[in-house]
């Protein structure tokens, strides 16, 4: 099921840019390398978060707000997606990565919130960028996966994970009777031409 989902991570940017190459968009008839393709997943499901994060429709007085009370709050769920990018990029740079959370009374605001979250997204697909096609085969140890993974699936689990996330982020506005943004702002009919 991961794989599936890892998959469709990756296919909906290549997706947008075959929509635009039928459009006559002649930059975008040509698909992106595999990095470029990444990084673009990253940030695409990143802003996803970041449009959750930052919804003012949801009000501040819910960011503490918990389904239930053995469940992270809408914060909290931020802070984790954010803690777990920074994971991310640590595992792809061989480092040891710090597993404690980042702690809601750290961040007690929403532009807190948004503002360690969107510099995780960004350090990720910055990260991905810079090491290119190449650097995406390079052999990486993670800790909860029994062997030697590429840091190309390490940062594939990212994006699951953030799309992970927002999923879940989706239901705590629903709870709160608040359309999502992704849902709020789409298109209403069918595409034009």
């Amino acid at each position: 099921m991961r794989k599936l989902a890892f998959l469709v991570c990756l296919a909906v940017p290549s997706f947008a840019y075959a929509q635009k190459a039928e459009k006559g968009d002649k930059a975008a008839a040509k698909p992106g390398s595999p990095s470029q393709e990444l990084a673009m997943a990253i940030q695409f499901n990143g802003k996803e978060l970041l449009d959750i994060a930052e919804d003012k429709m949801y009000p501040d007085a819910k960011l503490d707000y918990k389904p239930m009370p053995e469940m992270r709050s809408f914060a909290e769920q931020l802070l984790h997606a954010a803690k777990a990018n920074q994971m991310f990029l640590d595992f792809i740079n061989g480092k040891q990565p710090d597993f404690g959370d980042l702690k809601r009374s750290d961040y007690k605001t929403r532009a807190d919130i948004v503002a360690v979250l969107k510099k995780s997204i960004d350090d990720l697909a910055d990260a991905t960028k810079k090491m290119g096609d190449k650097g995406l085969a390079k052999p990486t140890k993670v800790p909860f996966i029994p062997m030697p993974v590429t840091t190309g699936t390490v940062l594939g689990m990212a994006v699951g994970h953030m799309s992970e996330h927002y999923g879940q982020l989706v239901v705590y506005e629903r709870l709160n009777k608040v359309v999502p943004p992704a849902t709020r702002n789409q298109p209403k009919g069918p595409p034009q031409p």
